[in-house]
């Protein structure tokens, strides 16, 4: 039987997993990371849609939706300006917040793999230990944005069912966004997008947890609206994560008999909303050309790149020619002057009536591509 080690346990590696274990393989799953007291949602969309009702998933992740009911945009009083609603025709699209089961073992046992799949993200310590340094050093792409990621809890008297995003000048944006259906718990998210970022800089490299919420909490003082009620639950907050947006790029996927998935081989970041999406499909590919090729990985990992690679290229892109953050997060009171403006009139419910009725829209970075998937047929060998 042959035996794969999967580094990392979320989207990438748990669905590497499933698909491989249909298969016949033997499959270890090394996560490093304690479950999350609440977790984080995460978005799956398109033709990952498909992959997941194959799975048998389908029914139970709606189960596990957020709730999520639409995004509000604030004014600089924490009021809302409005809110578009999400279409509850469209079934192509859905975001839950995970929690994984984990049977956690301890040993110092030696064991031998066919193959080693690096499933451990954009900081991915598979891709460090297996490929060259020199492809190693030319992977990132750096953004200007840098963002905090955390889990709040929400006063019972001011639970929030929908996303609330309020903005204020030099590219600071505030975001809450729910976790559950309660509405009692939510994500927060405090982002800076901008070039005089030294400071940001320094602390996303080098700064102790402590020292990057001191500096964000500097960084959004004079601000109202949320502003206490999200530095408050960033302070509170268990499971702080502060970086710089980047995306990854490779010229290959694999060295040797190791390949890597989802972002540690391609993060498109978050700014594109294509992430979840990204690691579900090459979850499938590799998992599928492994199957159709157990006994030489090599050519399973050249195959699944060559299978997968245009619809990475296509769709992971940040939209607008990268200057979506910039749009997105306005640098100038006058910018966030317009952008409310246009949103406001996008929240009408004649403009939203109107929306709903279209099929569909390209995004804002072009027309996405349908991917056709491959027909593997993961049969117990």
């Amino acid at each position: 039987m042959h035996h794969i080690l999967i580094v990392g346990g979320g989207p990438a590696g748990s669905s590497t997993a499933f698909w491989l274990a249909k298969a016949g393989f033997e499959v270890t799953i090394a996560e490093r990371s304690a479950i999350p007291p609440y977790g984080q949602g995460i978005d799956i969309t398109d033709e990952a849609v498909d992959i997941v009702k194959k799975m048998g998933l389908w029914e139970k992740i709606k189960e596990n939706t957020t709730g999520e009911s639409g995004f509000a945009l604030l004014d600089d009083a924490g009021k809302e300006i409005g809110m578009v609603g999400t279409n509850p025709a469209d079934q192509s699209k859905s975001a839950f917040s995970p929690t994984n089961e984990i049977e956690m073992h301890n040993t110092n046992q030696a064991e031998e793999y066919t193959a080693i799949i690096g499933a451990d993200g954009v900081a991915s310590r598979v891709r460090n230990l297996a490929f060259d340094k020199t492809i190693i050093e030319n992977c990132f792409k750096q953004t200007d944005t840098y963002v905090a990621y955390f889990s709040m809890q929400v006063d019972p008297k001011h639970q929030i069912t929908h996303s609330i995003l309020q903005h204020a000048n030099k590219g600071r944006v505030m975001w809450m966004r729910p976790i559950d259906k309660t509405g009692s718990r939510a994500s927060g998210y405090l982002i800076a997008t901008t070039t005089d970022a030294a400071d940001l800089q320094q602390a996303a490299r080098h700064g102790t947890v402590e020292q990057q919420k001191a500096l964000l909490d500097k960084r959004f003082q004079g601000v109202g609206g949320i502003k206490d009620k999200i530095i408050q639950g960033m302070r509170e907050s268990q499971d702080f994560y502060f970086t710089r947006v980047v995306q990854v790029r490779l010229d290959t996927w694999h060295s040797g008999r190791c390949a890597l998935v989802g972002d540690a081989a391609y993060c498109p970041s978050p700014l594109t909303g294509q992430g979840t999406t990204m690691a579900v499909l090459g979850s499938y590919i590799l998992a599928g050309e492994l199957a159709a090729s157990p006994e030489d990985p090599a050519a399973a990992f050249t195959n699944y790149r060559k299978k997968f690679e245009g619809f990475v290229r296509e769709n992971g892109t940040i939209p607008l020619g990268g200057r979506a953050p910039r749009l997105a997060a306005p640098q100038s009171d006058l910018g966030i002057w317009i952008l409310r403006l246009v949103f406001g009139t996008i929240a009408r419910p004649g403009f939203q009536k109107l929306f709903n009725s279209l099929p569909s829209l390209p995004s804002f970075g072009g027309q996405v591509k349908k991917f056709e998937l491959p027909d593997y047929h993961f049969q117990m060998r």
